[in-house]
């Protein structure tokens, strides 16, 4: 992974959108201020929950719509009624001709595809220092669906179950 002293579209999850708009590059992503950060809400028939991710660094090629960008922390999964857990960290979201989010998984020492996301409804606005992507849509992958049923011992977790929208602010460098 490259990286240099820029931020250049961290907002990865508006590289497709961004492509035919923005002429920019392949640049280095770095870490950088708490505007830097994807978050996930879910909530649509109850209370929200938010999950914040700061982004850490990563590379992204607008022109191909390719690239990576990491992002610390992660999600421990428990399971109440039988103690079972599962954690998953160390986020990263992929572009290419399938848009995912990988997490490495500590138990397996490996990482996983764990969501796919959805570009069609998501919407560019530009701010005074870059970028905020909203409405991407996340669906769990089938794998990630086994794996979290194995794992906490149940069967609640479905291949597509819609886990929320994310939320990409970022900083653009030059």
């Amino acid at each position: 992974m490259r990286s240099r002293n820029t931020r250049t579209a961290a907002a990865t999850l508006a590289a497709p959108l961004l492509a035919g708009a923005l002429a920019a590059p392949a640049g280095a992503v770095t870490a950088g201020s708490a505007a830097d950060t994807a978050s996930v809400t879910h909530g649509a028939a109850g209370p929200t929950v938010r999950y914040t991710f700061p982004i850490t660094g990563g590379s992204l090629n607008l022109a191909k719509v390719s690239g990576a960008i990491g992002h610390s922390g992660g999600l421990h999964f428990y399971n109440l009624g039988n103690k079972r857990s599962l954690t998953v960290q160390g986020f990263r979201v992929v572009l290419g001709d399938a848009p995912r989010l990988t997490g490495y998984v500590p138990a397996l020492h490996a990482r996983i595809p764990v969501f796919d996301l959805n570009l069609n409804n998501a919407t560019i606005t530009p701010t005074s220092s870059g970028v905020r992507v909203d409405n991407v849509g996340a669906t769990l992958t089938a794998g990630a669906a086994t794996g979290l049923n194995g794992a906490l011992h149940t069967s609640v977790f479905t291949a597509g179950l819609r886990v929320g929208t994310a939320t990409v602010t970022a900083v653009l460098g030059r």
